[in-house]
């Protein structure tokens, strides 16, 4: 998937205490007027897919991802 720098937007930074690290992510989000077709060769990714906030909150997910995703 290829974007350019200015269509992101700037989302948000959460960051969650576990506990001997602390977990931070910087949220960014794109609107693509149609899904893009993409590859996932299985080396540094192994699965991808696109899908709703519900969907992905049925997930176990990362405390700041899930942050992002239940904040939105």
């Amino acid at each position: 998937i290829r974007i350019k720098k200015s269509q992101l937007t700037f989302v948000d930074t959460y960051s969650k205490q576990h506990k001997y690290a602390c977990d931070i992510g910087h949220f960014f989000e794109v609107e693509v007027p149609q899904l893009p077709d993409f590859r996932v060769d299985k080396r540094e990714v192994i699965w991808a897919r696109f899908m709703t906030p519900k969907e992905a909150l049925a997930l176990e997910l990362n405390s700041t991802v899930r942050a992002y995703l239940e904040s939105r």
